[in-house]
Protein backbone atom coordinates (compact mmCIF):
# COMPACT_ATOMS: atom_id res chain seq x y z
CA UNK A 1 0.00 0.00 0.00
CA UNK A 2 1.43 3.06 -0.95
CA UNK A 3 2.38 6.02 1.66
CA UNK A 4 0.41 8.36 -0.52
CA UNK A 5 -3.23 6.85 0.61
CA UNK A 6 -2.68 8.54 3.59
CA UNK A 7 -2.43 12.19 2.75
CA UNK A 8 -5.50 13.85 3.09
CA UNK A 9 -4.85 17.11 1.55
CA UNK A 10 -4.09 14.86 -1.89
CA UNK A 11 -7.41 14.96 -4.58
CA UNK A 12 -7.50 11.74 -6.19
CA UNK A 13 -9.44 10.77 -9.55
CA UNK A 14 -10.44 7.35 -11.92
CA UNK A 15 -12.65 6.11 -14.32
CA UNK A 16 -15.11 4.41 -12.11
CA UNK A 17 -16.82 2.75 -14.75
CA UNK A 18 -15.67 -0.72 -15.78
CA UNK A 19 -13.28 -1.13 -18.84
CA UNK A 20 -14.28 -0.60 -22.44
CA UNK A 21 -17.11 1.00 -24.02
CA UNK A 22 -20.60 1.60 -23.45
CA UNK A 23 -23.29 4.07 -22.89
CA UNK A 24 -22.08 5.99 -20.05
CA UNK A 25 -18.65 6.47 -18.57
CA UNK A 26 -17.88 7.90 -14.88
CA UNK A 27 -14.81 9.74 -14.07
CA UNK A 28 -14.85 10.21 -10.05
CA UNK A 29 -12.93 12.94 -8.22
CA UNK A 30 -12.98 13.14 -4.16
CA UNK A 31 -10.80 15.70 -1.92
CA UNK A 32 -10.27 18.95 -1.18
CA UNK A 33 -9.93 20.39 -4.89
CA UNK A 34 -12.61 18.32 -6.01
CA UNK A 35 -15.12 21.11 -7.23
CA UNK A 36 -12.05 23.73 -8.12
CA UNK A 37 -11.01 20.82 -11.03
CA UNK A 38 -14.76 20.52 -11.96
CA UNK A 39 -14.70 24.44 -11.93
CA UNK A 40 -11.85 24.27 -14.64
CA UNK A 41 -13.02 21.69 -16.97
CA UNK A 42 -16.99 22.10 -16.83
CA UNK A 43 -19.21 24.44 -18.79
CA UNK A 44 -22.69 25.03 -18.94
CA UNK A 45 -25.09 26.63 -22.16
CA UNK A 46 -22.52 26.77 -24.78
CA UNK A 47 -19.18 25.65 -23.33
CA UNK A 48 -17.93 29.01 -23.55
CA UNK A 49 -15.97 31.01 -20.18
CA UNK A 50 -19.13 32.31 -19.53
CA UNK A 51 -20.90 28.70 -18.57
CA UNK A 52 -17.93 28.64 -15.84
CA UNK A 53 -19.42 27.25 -12.61
CA UNK A 54 -17.77 28.12 -9.39
CA UNK A 55 -17.26 26.10 -6.65
CA UNK A 56 -19.34 28.08 -4.30
CA UNK A 57 -22.38 27.47 -6.60
CA UNK A 58 -21.32 23.59 -7.31
CA UNK A 59 -21.94 23.21 -3.35
CA UNK A 60 -24.97 24.86 -3.48
CA UNK A 61 -26.37 22.97 -6.36
CA UNK A 62 -27.24 19.09 -5.44
CA UNK A 63 -28.96 18.38 -8.65
CA UNK A 64 -27.03 17.03 -11.99
CA UNK A 65 -25.99 19.99 -14.38
CA UNK A 66 -25.84 19.41 -17.75
CA UNK A 67 -23.12 21.25 -19.48
CA UNK A 68 -19.75 20.61 -21.81
CA UNK A 69 -16.38 19.40 -20.45
CA UNK A 70 -13.85 21.31 -22.01
CA UNK A 71 -10.13 21.17 -21.86
CA UNK A 72 -8.75 24.12 -19.81
CA UNK A 73 -5.64 24.19 -22.05
CA UNK A 74 -7.51 25.41 -24.97
CA UNK A 75 -11.25 25.80 -24.46
CA UNK A 76 -11.76 23.01 -27.17
CA UNK A 77 -15.08 20.88 -25.98
CA UNK A 78 -13.76 17.41 -24.88
CA UNK A 79 -17.24 15.95 -24.47
CA UNK A 80 -20.96 16.87 -23.72
CA UNK A 81 -21.41 15.66 -20.58
CA UNK A 82 -23.73 15.91 -16.53
CA UNK A 83 -22.23 17.06 -13.63
CA UNK A 84 -22.54 16.04 -10.09
CA UNK A 85 -21.44 17.38 -7.16
CA UNK A 86 -21.95 15.81 -3.84
CA UNK A 87 -20.31 17.86 -0.94
CA UNK A 88 -19.00 16.85 2.03
CA UNK A 89 -19.07 15.19 4.71
CA UNK A 90 -22.53 14.00 3.28
CA UNK A 91 -20.73 11.99 -0.35
CA UNK A 92 -19.67 8.68 0.11
CA UNK A 93 -15.84 9.50 0.79
CA UNK A 94 -16.70 11.86 3.63
CA UNK A 95 -15.16 14.60 1.49
CA UNK A 96 -16.02 17.01 -1.55
CA UNK A 97 -16.93 14.20 -4.33
CA UNK A 98 -17.75 15.25 -8.23
CA UNK A 99 -18.62 12.87 -10.93
CA UNK A 100 -18.50 13.84 -14.83
CA UNK A 101 -21.13 11.50 -16.69
CA UNK A 102 -20.20 11.51 -19.81
CA UNK A 103 -20.11 8.99 -23.00
CA UNK A 104 -18.61 5.53 -22.93
CA UNK A 105 -15.68 6.27 -25.05
CA UNK A 106 -12.63 5.18 -23.68
CA UNK A 107 -10.74 7.66 -25.60
CA UNK A 108 -13.24 10.59 -23.93
CA UNK A 109 -12.62 9.15 -20.94
CA UNK A 110 -9.04 9.40 -20.44
CA UNK A 111 -9.07 12.33 -22.14
CA UNK A 112 -10.82 13.54 -18.63
CA UNK A 113 -9.24 11.84 -16.31
CA UNK A 114 -5.92 13.28 -18.14
CA UNK A 115 -7.12 16.82 -18.13
CA UNK A 116 -8.11 16.31 -14.06
CA UNK A 117 -4.38 15.03 -13.12
CA UNK A 118 -3.13 17.97 -15.49
CA UNK A 119 -4.70 20.34 -12.66
CA UNK A 120 -2.97 18.53 -10.06
CA UNK A 121 -5.00 15.50 -9.42
CA UNK A 122 -4.00 12.17 -8.29
CA UNK A 123 -4.60 9.21 -9.71
CA UNK A 124 -6.65 7.20 -7.15
CA UNK A 125 -5.16 3.74 -6.01
CA UNK A 126 -7.14 0.28 -5.79
CA UNK A 127 -10.25 0.93 -3.50
CA UNK A 128 -9.14 4.72 -1.97
CA UNK A 129 -12.71 6.38 -2.77
CA UNK A 130 -13.81 3.28 0.43
CA UNK A 131 -10.61 3.80 2.27
CA UNK A 132 -11.49 7.75 2.65
CA UNK A 133 -15.23 6.78 3.27
CA UNK A 134 -13.13 4.20 6.62
CA UNK A 135 -11.23 6.79 7.34
CA UNK A 136 -13.48 9.47 7.06
CA UNK A 137 -15.90 7.92 9.45
CA UNK A 138 -18.25 6.82 6.76
CA UNK A 139 -17.83 3.49 7.05
CA UNK A 140 -16.38 0.84 9.11
CA UNK A 141 -14.31 -2.18 7.73
CA UNK A 142 -17.16 -4.72 7.32
CA UNK A 143 -19.15 -2.38 5.96
CA UNK A 144 -16.24 -1.63 3.14
CA UNK A 145 -15.73 -5.19 2.38
CA UNK A 146 -19.39 -5.37 2.05
CA UNK A 147 -18.69 -2.76 -0.84
CA UNK A 148 -16.61 -5.11 -2.83
CA UNK A 149 -19.23 -8.60 -1.88
CA UNK A 150 -22.16 -6.43 -3.10
CA UNK A 151 -19.52 -5.54 -6.63
CA UNK A 152 -19.12 -9.16 -7.06
CA UNK A 153 -22.19 -10.56 -6.12
CA UNK A 154 -23.07 -13.77 -8.57
CA UNK A 155 -26.25 -14.11 -7.45
CA UNK A 156 -29.26 -12.15 -5.31
CA UNK A 157 -28.35 -13.95 -2.25
CA UNK A 158 -25.07 -12.88 -2.30
CA UNK A 159 -26.27 -9.43 -2.89
CA UNK A 160 -28.63 -9.13 -0.03
CA UNK A 161 -26.16 -10.23 2.31
CA UNK A 162 -24.04 -7.77 1.07
CA UNK A 163 -26.47 -4.73 1.46
CA UNK A 164 -27.26 -5.71 4.84
CA UNK A 165 -23.68 -5.46 5.84
CA UNK A 166 -23.44 -2.56 3.96
CA UNK A 167 -26.45 -1.30 5.80
CA UNK A 168 -23.73 -1.92 9.02
CA UNK A 169 -25.94 -5.31 10.13
CA UNK A 170 -22.70 -7.33 10.93
CA UNK A 171 -20.86 -4.06 12.58
CA UNK A 172 -23.76 -3.11 14.62
CA UNK A 173 -23.79 -7.01 16.25
CA UNK A 174 -20.38 -6.52 17.03
CA UNK A 175 -20.39 -3.28 18.22
CA UNK A 176 -23.31 -5.47 20.52
CA UNK A 177 -21.45 -7.85 21.60
CA UNK A 178 -18.47 -5.52 22.27
CA UNK A 179 -20.66 -3.60 25.08
CA UNK A 180 -22.19 -6.36 26.66
CA UNK A 181 -18.40 -7.38 27.35
CA UNK A 182 -18.01 -3.58 28.66
CA UNK A 183 -21.02 -4.19 30.80
CA UNK A 184 -19.13 -7.24 32.30
CA UNK A 185 -16.15 -5.32 32.95
CA UNK A 186 -17.53 -2.35 34.52
CA UNK A 187 -18.21 -3.50 38.04
CA UNK A 188 -15.06 -5.35 38.32
CA UNK A 189 -13.12 -1.69 36.96
CA UNK A 190 -15.32 -0.19 39.96
CA UNK A 191 -14.09 -2.57 42.52
CA UNK A 192 -10.37 -2.20 41.72
CA UNK A 193 -10.55 1.68 41.51
CA UNK A 194 -12.52 2.54 44.64
CA UNK A 195 -11.49 -0.39 47.30
CA UNK A 196 -12.83 2.05 49.96
CA UNK A 197 -15.72 2.94 48.89
CA UNK A 198 -18.50 0.78 48.99
CA UNK A 199 -18.64 -0.65 45.80
CA UNK A 200 -20.41 -4.01 45.72
CA UNK A 201 -17.81 -6.53 45.64
CA UNK A 202 -18.45 -8.55 42.02
CA UNK A 203 -20.24 -11.71 42.13
CA UNK A 204 -17.91 -14.30 40.25
CA UNK A 205 -20.49 -17.08 39.76
CA UNK A 206 -22.63 -14.25 37.95
CA UNK A 207 -19.80 -13.11 36.09
CA UNK A 208 -19.02 -16.75 34.76
CA UNK A 209 -22.07 -17.13 33.96
CA UNK A 210 -22.02 -13.67 31.98
CA UNK A 211 -18.92 -14.33 30.13
CA UNK A 212 -20.12 -18.04 29.55
CA UNK A 213 -22.82 -16.82 27.32
CA UNK A 214 -21.05 -14.34 25.77
CA UNK A 215 -18.47 -16.69 24.65
CA UNK A 216 -21.41 -18.88 23.18
CA UNK A 217 -22.94 -16.27 20.93
CA UNK A 218 -18.66 -15.06 19.99
CA UNK A 219 -18.15 -18.65 19.01
CA UNK A 220 -21.50 -18.85 17.01
CA UNK A 221 -20.41 -15.95 15.27
CA UNK A 222 -17.02 -17.29 14.79
CA UNK A 223 -18.64 -20.28 13.17
CA UNK A 224 -20.85 -18.77 10.72
CA UNK A 225 -17.81 -17.33 8.69
CA UNK A 226 -17.54 -20.24 6.62
CA UNK A 227 -21.18 -20.38 5.53
CA UNK A 228 -21.25 -16.46 4.98
CA UNK A 229 -18.17 -17.09 2.83
CA UNK A 230 -20.07 -19.49 0.88
CA UNK A 231 -23.21 -17.06 0.22
CA UNK A 232 -20.92 -13.92 -0.93
CA UNK A 233 -18.30 -16.00 -2.59
CA UNK A 234 -19.85 -19.21 -3.99
CA UNK A 235 -19.10 -22.86 -3.13
CA UNK A 236 -17.19 -25.74 -4.82
CA UNK A 237 -19.20 -29.33 -5.63
CA UNK A 238 -17.19 -32.51 -6.60
CA UNK A 239 -19.45 -35.16 -8.14
CA UNK A 240 -17.36 -38.35 -6.91
CA UNK A 241 -18.07 -42.19 -8.12
CA UNK A 242 -17.45 -45.52 -9.19
CA UNK A 243 -17.43 -45.67 -13.38
CA UNK A 244 -20.55 -45.90 -14.72
CA UNK A 245 -22.48 -44.52 -12.05
CA UNK A 246 -23.50 -41.42 -14.42
CA UNK A 247 -21.84 -38.76 -13.37
CA UNK A 248 -21.35 -36.70 -16.34
CA UNK A 249 -24.94 -37.54 -16.44
CA UNK A 250 -25.42 -35.74 -13.15
CA UNK A 251 -23.30 -33.03 -13.99
CA UNK A 252 -24.79 -32.01 -17.35
CA UNK A 253 -28.82 -32.47 -15.52
CA UNK A 254 -27.77 -30.36 -12.77
CA UNK A 255 -25.86 -27.95 -15.24
CA UNK A 256 -28.76 -27.34 -17.92
CA UNK A 257 -27.11 -28.14 -20.48
CA UNK A 258 -24.80 -30.61 -22.29
CA UNK A 259 -21.44 -29.73 -20.98
CA UNK A 260 -19.28 -33.04 -20.06
CA UNK A 261 -19.30 -36.17 -22.80
CA UNK A 262 -21.44 -39.05 -21.89
CA UNK A 263 -21.25 -42.42 -23.47
CA UNK A 264 -21.77 -45.86 -22.53
CA UNK A 265 -18.16 -46.84 -21.81
CA UNK A 266 -16.31 -46.76 -18.91
CA UNK A 267 -13.68 -44.44 -18.03
CA UNK A 268 -15.13 -41.70 -20.32
CA UNK A 269 -14.30 -38.66 -18.17
CA UNK A 270 -10.63 -38.38 -17.71
CA UNK A 271 -10.11 -34.73 -16.28
CA UNK A 272 -11.89 -32.84 -13.91
CA UNK A 273 -14.77 -30.50 -15.47
CA UNK A 274 -16.28 -27.68 -14.01
CA UNK A 275 -19.08 -24.88 -14.76
CA UNK A 276 -20.47 -22.20 -12.72
CA UNK A 277 -24.20 -22.35 -11.79
CA UNK A 278 -26.95 -21.35 -9.24
CA UNK A 279 -28.21 -23.41 -6.83
CA UNK A 280 -31.19 -22.34 -4.82
CA UNK A 281 -29.41 -18.69 -5.12
CA UNK A 282 -25.88 -20.19 -4.00
CA UNK A 283 -23.29 -19.52 -6.56
CA UNK A 284 -21.81 -22.89 -6.98
CA UNK A 285 -18.51 -24.61 -8.99
CA UNK A 286 -19.67 -28.18 -9.91
CA UNK A 287 -16.96 -30.67 -11.15
CA UNK A 288 -17.58 -33.67 -12.75
CA UNK A 289 -14.48 -36.11 -12.00
CA UNK A 290 -13.02 -39.64 -13.42
CA UNK A 291 -14.53 -43.10 -12.03
CA UNK A 292 -12.73 -44.31 -8.77
CA UNK A 293 -11.34 -47.33 -9.63
CA UNK A 294 -8.05 -48.73 -10.20
CA UNK A 295 -6.49 -47.18 -13.18
CA UNK A 296 -5.90 -48.85 -16.60
CA UNK A 297 -3.34 -46.73 -17.88
CA UNK A 298 -1.53 -43.47 -17.45
CA UNK A 299 -4.30 -41.10 -18.56
CA UNK A 300 -6.78 -42.38 -16.59
CA UNK A 301 -3.99 -42.60 -13.43
CA UNK A 302 -3.89 -39.45 -13.88
CA UNK A 303 -7.83 -38.76 -14.20
CA UNK A 304 -8.27 -40.57 -10.61
CA UNK A 305 -5.65 -38.69 -8.90
CA UNK A 306 -7.35 -35.35 -9.98
CA UNK A 307 -10.20 -36.65 -9.25
CA UNK A 308 -9.45 -36.79 -5.44
CA UNK A 309 -7.80 -33.50 -5.63
CA UNK A 310 -10.99 -32.15 -6.38
CA UNK A 311 -12.76 -34.35 -3.56
CA UNK A 312 -9.75 -32.74 -1.00
CA UNK A 313 -10.69 -28.79 -2.59
CA UNK A 314 -14.59 -29.63 -2.57
CA UNK A 315 -16.80 -28.21 0.04
CA UNK A 316 -19.35 -30.70 -0.54
CA UNK A 317 -19.18 -34.17 -2.63
CA UNK A 318 -21.62 -35.98 -4.09
CA UNK A 319 -20.87 -39.29 -3.77
CA UNK A 320 -22.57 -40.97 -6.59
CA UNK A 321 -23.80 -45.13 -6.86
CA UNK A 322 -25.49 -46.79 -9.84
CA UNK A 323 -28.85 -48.28 -8.37
CA UNK A 324 -29.00 -50.61 -11.04
CA UNK A 325 -26.05 -52.35 -9.53
CA UNK A 326 -27.02 -53.60 -6.21
CA UNK A 327 -24.20 -54.65 -4.67
CA UNK A 328 -22.65 -50.60 -5.02
CA UNK A 329 -25.08 -48.78 -2.84
CA UNK A 330 -23.70 -50.96 0.46
CA UNK A 331 -20.13 -50.78 -0.29
CA UNK A 332 -19.58 -46.64 -1.52
CA UNK A 333 -21.54 -45.71 1.63
CA UNK A 334 -19.74 -48.36 4.20
CA UNK A 335 -16.81 -46.64 2.61
CA UNK A 336 -17.10 -43.14 1.94
CA UNK A 337 -20.80 -41.77 3.86
CA UNK A 338 -21.47 -38.85 6.18
CA UNK A 339 -17.97 -37.57 6.47
CA UNK A 340 -15.57 -37.97 4.08
CA UNK A 341 -11.65 -37.94 5.01
CA UNK A 342 -9.40 -36.73 2.66
CA UNK A 343 -6.25 -34.59 2.45
CA UNK A 344 -8.19 -31.16 3.41
CA UNK A 345 -10.24 -33.03 6.55
CA UNK A 346 -13.27 -33.98 7.09
CA UNK A 347 -15.28 -33.26 3.86
CA UNK A 348 -19.70 -33.21 4.06
CA UNK A 349 -20.81 -36.12 1.38
CA UNK A 350 -24.05 -36.41 0.32
CA UNK A 351 -25.45 -40.08 -1.15
CA UNK A 352 -26.94 -39.80 -3.98
CA UNK A 353 -28.51 -43.06 -6.01
CA UNK A 354 -28.59 -42.89 -9.78
CA UNK A 355 -30.38 -44.56 -12.57
CA UNK A 356 -33.25 -45.14 -9.97
CA UNK A 357 -35.53 -45.64 -13.57
CA UNK A 358 -34.06 -48.75 -13.94
CA UNK A 359 -34.75 -50.36 -10.87
CA UNK A 360 -38.35 -51.84 -9.53
CA UNK A 361 -39.67 -50.78 -6.28
CA UNK A 362 -39.22 -53.81 -4.75
CA UNK A 363 -35.49 -54.25 -5.65
CA UNK A 364 -34.94 -50.28 -5.31
CA UNK A 365 -35.82 -50.68 -1.49
CA UNK A 366 -33.92 -53.65 -0.87
CA UNK A 367 -30.76 -51.77 -2.13
CA UNK A 368 -31.94 -49.08 0.70
CA UNK A 369 -32.14 -51.68 3.01
CA UNK A 370 -28.54 -53.11 2.55
CA UNK A 371 -27.32 -49.53 2.40
CA UNK A 372 -29.02 -48.42 5.77
CA UNK A 373 -26.85 -51.76 7.36
CA UNK A 374 -24.03 -50.04 6.64
CA UNK A 375 -22.31 -48.38 10.03
CA UNK A 376 -22.99 -44.24 10.05
CA UNK A 377 -24.76 -45.03 6.57
CA UNK A 378 -26.69 -41.92 5.14
CA UNK A 379 -29.98 -41.82 3.49
CA UNK A 380 -29.47 -41.66 -0.13
CA UNK A 381 -31.25 -38.79 -2.38
CA UNK A 382 -32.92 -41.05 -4.82
CA UNK A 383 -32.77 -39.38 -8.41
CA UNK A 384 -32.43 -39.89 -12.04
CA UNK A 385 -29.81 -38.30 -14.06
CA UNK A 386 -31.79 -38.92 -17.31
CA UNK A 387 -35.58 -38.34 -16.28
CA UNK A 388 -34.78 -35.93 -14.07
CA UNK A 389 -36.40 -37.23 -10.91
CA UNK A 390 -35.18 -35.92 -7.48
CA UNK A 391 -33.06 -33.47 -8.57
CA UNK A 392 -35.53 -30.40 -7.35
CA UNK A 393 -35.01 -32.84 -4.03
CA UNK A 394 -31.04 -33.05 -4.78
CA UNK A 395 -30.31 -29.36 -5.40
CA UNK A 396 -32.12 -28.49 -1.94
CA UNK A 397 -29.70 -30.71 0.21
CA UNK A 398 -26.83 -28.98 -1.83
CA UNK A 399 -28.52 -25.91 -0.49
CA UNK A 400 -28.81 -26.73 2.93
CA UNK A 401 -25.62 -28.49 3.27
CA UNK A 402 -23.51 -25.67 2.20
CA UNK A 403 -25.60 -22.45 3.89
CA UNK A 404 -26.83 -24.67 7.04
CA UNK A 405 -30.42 -24.30 6.59
CA UNK A 406 -32.97 -21.95 7.84
CA UNK A 407 -30.81 -21.27 11.31
CA UNK A 408 -28.47 -18.82 9.18
CA UNK A 409 -31.30 -16.36 7.66
CA UNK A 410 -29.79 -13.10 9.74
CA UNK A 411 -27.49 -11.11 8.08
CA UNK A 412 -26.16 -9.79 11.31
CA UNK A 413 -24.93 -13.17 12.64
CA UNK A 414 -23.20 -14.20 9.24
CA UNK A 415 -18.82 -13.00 8.97
CA UNK A 416 -18.01 -13.07 4.95
CA UNK A 417 -14.00 -12.69 5.31
CA UNK A 418 -11.07 -14.81 6.86
CA UNK A 419 -9.79 -11.54 8.71
CA UNK A 420 -13.49 -10.68 10.27
CA UNK A 421 -13.75 -14.72 11.03
CA UNK A 422 -9.65 -14.31 12.41
CA UNK A 423 -10.59 -11.53 15.09
CA UNK A 424 -13.74 -12.76 16.34
CA UNK A 425 -12.21 -16.36 17.12
CA UNK A 426 -9.48 -14.32 18.89
CA UNK A 427 -12.31 -12.96 20.67
CA UNK A 428 -13.80 -16.30 21.63
CA UNK A 429 -10.31 -17.22 22.89
CA UNK A 430 -9.61 -14.67 24.87
CA UNK A 431 -13.53 -15.09 26.40
CA UNK A 432 -12.39 -18.75 27.19
CA UNK A 433 -9.32 -17.43 28.62
CA UNK A 434 -11.41 -15.10 31.34
CA UNK A 435 -13.40 -18.27 32.00
CA UNK A 436 -10.41 -20.15 32.98
CA UNK A 437 -8.74 -17.25 34.84
CA UNK A 438 -12.37 -17.31 36.95
CA UNK A 439 -12.02 -21.11 37.56
CA UNK A 440 -8.93 -20.04 38.55
CA UNK A 441 -9.62 -17.40 40.88
CA UNK A 442 -7.21 -15.03 39.63
CA UNK A 443 -7.48 -11.26 40.88
CA UNK A 444 -9.79 -8.90 38.96
CA UNK A 445 -7.11 -6.81 37.24
CA UNK A 446 -5.74 -10.20 35.51
CA UNK A 447 -9.49 -11.14 34.83
CA UNK A 448 -10.04 -8.06 33.14
CA UNK A 449 -7.27 -8.09 30.74
CA UNK A 450 -8.92 -11.09 29.43
CA UNK A 451 -12.00 -9.49 28.74
CA UNK A 452 -10.54 -6.13 27.46
CA UNK A 453 -8.85 -8.41 25.16
CA UNK A 454 -12.09 -9.88 23.48
CA UNK A 455 -13.23 -6.46 23.52
CA UNK A 456 -10.40 -4.82 20.85
CA UNK A 457 -11.03 -8.65 18.98
CA UNK A 458 -14.31 -7.40 18.21
CA UNK A 459 -13.51 -3.89 17.68
CA UNK A 460 -10.60 -5.05 15.10
CA UNK A 461 -13.56 -7.50 13.26
CA UNK A 462 -16.04 -4.11 13.04
CA UNK A 463 -13.06 -2.17 12.10
CA UNK A 464 -14.43 1.45 13.06
CA UNK A 465 -11.24 3.94 12.15
CA UNK A 466 -9.53 4.73 14.86
CA UNK A 467 -5.11 5.66 15.17
CA UNK A 468 -5.12 2.32 16.21
CA UNK A 469 -6.83 0.09 13.20
CA UNK A 470 -2.81 -1.40 12.00
CA UNK A 471 -2.18 -0.92 8.66
CA UNK A 472 -1.82 -4.63 7.54
CA UNK A 473 -5.47 -4.52 8.19
CA UNK A 474 -6.27 -1.94 5.77
CA UNK A 475 -3.69 -3.63 3.48
CA UNK A 476 -5.94 -6.75 3.90
CA UNK A 477 -9.51 -5.21 3.15
CA UNK A 478 -8.54 -3.72 0.20
CA UNK A 479 -6.25 -5.66 -1.33
CA UNK A 480 -8.90 -6.66 -3.92
CA UNK A 481 -10.55 -3.56 -5.09
CA UNK A 482 -10.32 -1.70 -8.25
CA UNK A 483 -9.78 1.71 -9.06
CA UNK A 484 -12.50 3.72 -9.29
CA UNK A 485 -14.12 2.10 -5.63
Amino acid sequence: MSDQRWDPSSTIGAVATPPGRGGIGVVRLSGTAALEAAAHLFRTGDGTASGRVPPAIMRRHRAMIHGHLVDPKDGAAVDDALLLVMPGPGSYTGEDVVEFHCHGSPTVLNAVLEACLALGVRLAEPGEFSLRAVRNGRFDLTQAEAVLHLVNAETTTAAKLAVAHLDGALGRELAAMSAKLLGIAAPLEAAIDFPDDEVAIPDRRAIAEQVSDALGEVSALADSGRIGRRKVEGAVVTIAGPVNAGKSTLFNALLGRERAIVTPEAGTTRDVIEARLEIQGLAVTLRDTAGLRTPSGLAEEIGVRLARVAMDEADLILLLADASQADRWGRNSGMLSGKLGTAAGDVAVINVLNKCDLVSAARLAEVLAEGAAEPSANPPIMVSAMTGTGLTMLREQIAEHLTGGDGHDSPARLLTTIRQERAVRSAAEHLAGALEAIRRAVPDDLLLVHIYSAMESLDEARGAWSPDLRLSVIEEVFARFCVGK
